[in-house]
Formats: structure tokens, sequence, C-alpha cells
């Protein structure tokens, strides 16, 4: 096996050959433990994952990858690599340390001292101090807990005994309200003009002089309109609004014909097997605006393949979501169950593997027609 970075040793497959196995195993504890040792926790967990992906029968990552967590504050899933750890490895001793850890940072302080107990029975005498100073810990910390809760139950007491007791709510007698004044609550906010029309008090009565000062202010249509000229580059038509201050351009027809041919088909080439797509359909516009001197290139296109690989197949569709980004839809329509752990690393993962290869060919179309490639003058 080959020196591999580190997206490789984190993504490629896992070789069938147990030597190979053993060898990338063994690459990935070696950055595994570095990573801990530099306390870069993300990049351990991660290594320390991966290394239980290759022989999920090794009790020694879960416990080390239990101890990241620990650091982490993830300490529900750290109790779980113990319990995992100790289930493979019922007398591994740092496995059950950090189970005690854990539980006592869950605060299941009781649970955490049986163990204690358990451990100190089980793994004998060598080991026997360590849990010993770890139980003093443990019942200080339970202590100081109760002392605390005890605090807060005092504290909220005191506020209850010297609360004054409520007021009674009064009740205001119903108020007659006269006639005129109800008709008057309704019509709060408006007022009445010279014609007896209600209107807001915002409204400005106009008489006749100024309305005749102003004219009339209702809109009117207006009737035909400059003609559409012809784009003078490329020959297609470009549609201009009658002011001639906005123009758009279809750029549809280069677009989708630069897509297929950049993603027709081709070929994934993995450290295990390959995967080959071919292009299904290619759907949406392209155009180019110009709106007061700004020029705007944009598009929504579509592309579907269909991909095919030893023991599966299926479809994945790429969608531009208008702005730079695209957004991808894999669907497995045949998958062997062998196959289901290939399918997820080269296929369905984001930013890697078949996604990633046809991501940069369309970002390269895209990045030519932002640049206006398909805006220039034809030899």
């Amino acid at each position: 096996m080959g020196a591999l970075d580190c997206d490789q040793v984190l993504d490629c497959a896992i070789p069938d050959d147990h030597e190979r196995k053993t060898k990338l195993n063994d690459e990935v504890l070696r950055r595994a433990k570095a990573a801990f040792q530099v306390k870069n926790l993300p990049s351990a967990e991660k290594l320390y994952t991966r290394s239980i992906e290759i022989f999920d029968d090794d009790h020694i990552p879960y416990s080390n990858r239990a101890a990241v967590r620990l650091l982490y504050g993830k300490n529900e899933k750290a109790l779980k690599d113990c319990e995992k750890c100790l289930d493979i490895e019922p007398t591994f001793t740092k496995a059950h340390y950090r189970k005690c850890q854990a539980l006592q940072r869950l605060e299941r302080f009781q649970d955490a001292l049986d163990h204690c107990a358990l451990s100190i029975e089980m793994l004998g005498e060598k080991d026997t101090e360590i849990f010993q100073t770890l139980e003093k810990e443990i019942q200080s910390d339970w202590e100081a807990d109760k002392a605390a809760k005890a605090k807060i139950r005092e504290e909220a007491k005191e506020i209850d005994n010297n609360m004054p007791p409520p007021m009674p709510t009064r009740i205001l007698p119903k108020r007659e309200v006269k006639k005129e004044e109800d008709e008057d609550s309704k019509l709060r906010g408006y007022k009445k003009t010279a014609d007896g029309k209600t209107t807001s008090y915002f409204h400005t009565e106009l008489d006749e002089d100024a309305k005749k000062l102003i004219g009339s202010c209702a809109p009117t249509k207006i009737e035909g309109g400059a003609p559409a000229p012809k784009d003078e580059v490329g020959g297609d038509t470009s549609v201009w609004n009658a002011a001639g201050t906005f123009e758009q351009k279809s750029l549809t027809e280069w677009m989708q014909a630069e897509v297929k041919k950049a993603v027709k088909k081709g070929t994934l080439e993995t450290y295990t097997q390959d995967v080959d797509w071919k292009l299904d359909t290619v759907n949406g516009d392209a155009s180019r605006t110009s709106s007061r001197g700004k020029v705007k290139f944009m598009h929504d296109i579509s592309v579907k393949l269909k991909w095919t690989t030893e023991g599966a197949e299926g479809t994945i569709l790429f969608e531009h979501d208008g702005d730079g980004e695209w957004d991808v839809v894999v669907e497995v329509s045949k998958c062997d169950s062998v196959k289901r752990q290939f399918v997820n690393d080269h296929v369905k993962k984001s930013g890697a593997g078949l996604q990633k290869l046809v991501l940069e060919k369309l970002d390269g179309v895209q990045e030519r027609f932002l640049d206006g490639e398909a805006c220039k003058t034809k030899e």
C-alpha cells in the first residue's frame, strides 16, 4: 500500500485482503495517536472511528475513542464506547476506569461507585489503588452536588415564605356607554368630508382650484413601445424594455451544450473498484441580463446522471440553486449488502468520490459561463 493522504485514509474503501487491511489500520492508529497527543480532538475522534470501521472486533480503539470523547464532554457517547470495549475484553482496566469517569460526569454517582467496587473485585490488587483514589473523587463530587442542591431548595423555600400574599383582583362594574359616545367610538380615527363621506383623518380634502392645478393623477395605459432590437453579439435576439434600461439574452443553448460535453460520461477510479456514469438529462435555463449598466449571468441548470458499479446502480441529480452552489440528490435503485459501505463512501458522501469529480466538471463550465465565454463573438 502506497502513502495515503488524510482524505484517502478516512475515505478510501476498506481492502478485502487482511494484510493490506492491517497496514491501513496501523496507519490510521498512528495518525490518531499523533492527533490525540497535540489535542486535535476532532481528528482523533474521526481516526479512531475509522479504525473501528476497519476492525470492529478490536477493543482498544473503543477505549481510546472514549478517552477523546471524555475530553470533548461527550460523556454519554464515551460511556457507550467503554461498554462496547468491555463486551469485547471484559478485563481491560482503562475501559473500566473511563466508564467510572463517564458515570461520574453524568452525575450518576451511585452507579460510578458501584462500578469502582466491581472493578476492584474483578481486576485484583494491582489496580486497587487507582480505583480507590477515583472512589474518593466520586464521593467528594457527590457530596458537593448534594450540598448545592440542598442550598437551592433552601433558597427557594425562603423566597416562597417571604413573598407577600396575593392581592384580590378588583372587578370594576361595567360602565354604561351612551349611544352618542358608542357611535363616535366606532368612527375613531375617521372624519366626515364636506359631501358627507367618511374618510381617514390623514386624508386631505382638495377644493376645486387645487384639483384644477394638480390635474388628473389616474394611471394611463402606454400604447406601443420600441421594437426589440437584434443583439449584436452571437446572433441570438435580446429582449429590451421600452425605456432601453433592461436587456435579457438567452444563453440556454450554449450552457446545456457545454454541460453535456463536460459530463457526457466518465469513470471514478477508486482503490478497490470503479464507478461509471453517463448523462441522462440536462434541463434548466441560462441567461445574461443587463440592468442600468450592470451585467449579470444567471442559470438554474439541473443535470441527472446514471451511475453503475459492481453490485450497485442508481441516479445522481445536480441542481443549481441560483446562488453559485449545487444541490445533490443520490438515488440507489440496486445495491448488494456487501457494497453498501462502498456506495456510501464513493457515491453518497458529500464533497467526495463521484460527487466531487462531477462537481469539478460542472464548476468548470459554470466558471466559463460567468466569465462571459458564451457571449464572445463567434469567429
